[in-house]
């Protein structure tokens, strides 16, 4: 599997709430499944859960890669504004307030940046952890 393919089953695990998107992955032929309690479902092997190949993708927040990194950057990068933030995450639309904020202190790029890298260096290591090989 390319590491862009698994990233984006990364992504559509990450980017719902969690247990309402489901991915899978097949670390021997690199075949992928995803799942949605929205209805954007594909067919899974009837053999799934007794596949010890098969791993499920993690929500990005079993990860550390969702209110925590944030909080991460917030840390480094806008600490006069940490309670603010704090504020956005205890009601909803927090990450669009966020980004806003951002864009604001003209810091938007650096969230993605700092967001890929710490995506990319999470990935890679369940990938190590797992046994998952990538091509290219």
């Amino acid at each position: 599997m390319k590491y862009d393919d698994l990233e984006l089953l990364f992504d559509y695990v990450g980017t719902a709430r969690p247990f309402e998107r489901s991915a899978y992955l097949n670390r021997k032929t690199g075949e992928s499944y995803i799942t949605s309690e929205i209805g954007d479902s594909e067919e899974l092997p009837d053999d799934l859960g007794e596949n010890e190949d098969c791993l499920e993708i993690p929500h990005k927040n079993e990860l550390g890669l969702g209110h925590s990194l944030v909080f991460q950057f917030v840390a480094e990068r806008l600490t006069d504004a940490t309670d603010q933030v704090g504020g956005f995450f205890r009601q909803a639309g927090a990450y669009g307030n966020f980004r806003d904020l951002l864009a604001q202190r003209g810091l938007l790029d650096d969230w993605n940046k700092f967001e890929s890298d710490a995506l990319r260096t999470t990935v890679l290591e369940w990938c190590k952890e797992n046994n998952v090989e990538l091509q290219g």
